[in-house]
Formats: C-alpha cells, structure tokens, sequence
C-alpha cells in the first residue's frame, strides 16, 4: 500500500514548500482521503481547507481520480485528486497548507 501523511485530528496541518521557476498561472493538483467505506468522496468539498501562501483557496475533487477503497485506514480509505482553479504565482518560493476538517483526513 501507498503512503501519506495522516492528520487524525481536526485542525492538523501539514505545510508544503516549492519553488517556481518562472512566474506565471498555474493549477495545483492534491493527492488526498476522499472518503471511507461509507461514502467516496465523504471528504469533499469540505473536508480540507487550502491554503496557498496564506490566502484560502478553492479546490475541487475530480471524481474520475478516486482509487479503489483502501483498508490503510480503520474504515477504509478512498484517495483522490483536487485541483485548484487557475492560479497566478510568482517566482521562487510558496507554501501550500493543508488542513483537515474531518478526523483521518490524508495527503498523498
């Protein structure tokens, strides 16, 4: 089985630093818990709260990109991707925060 980071507690963050080469607009593709047995895609649109250099951002879940369920998590787990909308970021370094809003989210 794959492995991810586990933020078992509502609030948990985990906090990404890249580099850009070049300014410019861009879409940012996340890898993160969808769901658990019950439901696919239980922790979208809500379950997770973004971030891009401080500024809350809106991503969407693409229900094409949601694995088969997993048992890496005591009830199951579902993994899929979010994507931003177009964003304009500039050169050189940014950080991506990821917090979860439901208990066992997870970021791929």
């Amino acid at each position: 089985e794959g492995k991810d980071v586990r933020l078992p507690d509502i609030g948990d963050k985990i906090r990404i630093n890249f580099q850009i080469a070049e300014s410019g607009q861009y879409k940012l593709k996340l890898r993160v818990r969808s769901g658990n047995s019950t439901n696919a895609t239980l922790f979208w649109p809500s379950g997770y709260t973004i971030s891009l250099n401080n500024l809350t951002q809106t991503f969407s879940g693409d229900p094409t990109t949601v694995s088969a369920l997993s048992s890496s998590y005591g009830n199951g787990a579902y993994f899929g991707t979010m994507i931003s909308g177009v964003l304009t970021l500039n050169a050189g370094s940014n950080t991506l925060e990821i917090q979860t809003n439901r208990t066992w989210g997870g970021v791929d």
